[in-house]
């Protein structure tokens, strides 16, 4: 067997020290990696919520009737931007017609008085929007356009068995949109 060759005292502190210093390194090298890696996460997280962002505002007015809405985008420290909404009145007049309130959990506005007319949006219990008109019969209310909490809404229609007034009254009858599919009449 061989006989292996003993170090000197100096050289073994040498040899550790050196391996100290490799280790240190290592990890040091493995921390700057680790904190680029979190930074650039970071970084791309707030891109794409920057893009989203710019893609698909979301609009919630909370002003009057008659609101015409701006959208401010800031820069931030970040470089991320956040968009900020501010609402102006345009007019102070009140919205017109009778208020009516929803009795069922969520009631369908329609783009005209029917099943038929495609949905535009819904309005949930306990809701209590205003209407400016009905078609003949009375069935179908039309939502008063301009009312801060139905601005996408404005002039859609509502089925009146799902709403309730505590009076009798009832809006003005108004023209009804044509109906969105033509109706066919069989031959002979």
């Amino acid at each position: 067997m061989p006989k292996q060759k003993e170090l000197s005292s100096g050289a073994k502190y040498a040899l550790i020290g050196t391996i100290i210093t490799a280790v240190i390194g290592l990890i040091t090298t493995l921390l700057t990696l680790g904190y680029n890696y979190l930074q650039n996460q970071t970084n791309r997280h707030d891109t794409q919520t920057a893009v989203a962002r710019l893609t698909q505002p979301s609009l919630t007015p909370t002003l009057g009737p008659s609101s015409t809405p701006s959208v401010t985008y800031t820069l931030s420290p970040t470089s991320t931007l956040s968009p900020s909404f501010t609402l102006t009145p345009t007019s102070t007049q009140p919205v017109g017609g009778l208020q009516y309130c929803i009795v069922a959990g969520s009631v369908n506005v329609r783009t005209g008085p029917g099943t038929d007319y495609p949905v535009i949006n819904t309005i949930t219990f306990p809701a209590c929007p205003y209407f400016d008109g009905r078609n003949e019969d009375g069935s179908w209310l039309r939502l008063t356009a301009g009312q801060a909490d139905y601005l996408m809404m404005g002039n859609g229609w509502i089925n009146a068995t799902l709403l309730t007034r505590p009076d009798s009254q009832q809006p003005p009858v108004v023209p009804v949109p044509p109906t969105p599919y033509p109706t066919i009449t069989p031959a002979g």
